[in-house]
Formats: C-alpha cells, sequence, structure tokens
C-alpha cells in the first residue's frame, strides 16, 4: 500500500523499495485498523458499566 502516499513520492522509488515498503504499509494499515476495533470494543465496554451502575 505504497498508495498511502501521493504518486510523485513513489514515482522515482526503486523497485526494490517499493518491494519492501508494500508489506510494511499493509501491516501499519490492519495495525491501524486493529487499534481502532479494540479502542472501540473498549469503549462500548466502558460505557455500558456506566450505564449499568446508573440504571
Amino acid at each position: 500500500m505504497i498508495f498511502f502516499s501521493s504518486k510523485h513520492r513513489i514515482k522515482d522509488l526503486s523497485f526494490l523499495n517499493k518491494l519492501w515498503m508494500t508489506p510494511v504499509a499493509y501491516g501499519l494499515k490492519y495495525l491501524a485498523g486493529t487499534v481502532i476495533y479494540i479502542a472501540d470494543k473498549f469503549d462500548e465496554k466502558v460505557r455500558f458499566e456506566i450505564l449499568k451502575r446508573h440504571i
């Protein structure tokens, strides 16, 4: 996912640089998605506990 950067930044990169950056970019993308998912689940549990205590 070198697509995260604009095309003018990557057009001059060598093939080898693009080759190692692609899996790193995908890894970062899915890591960010996982962090957001975990934070959302944590927020959901916290809200549920707060509501449960007030009811």
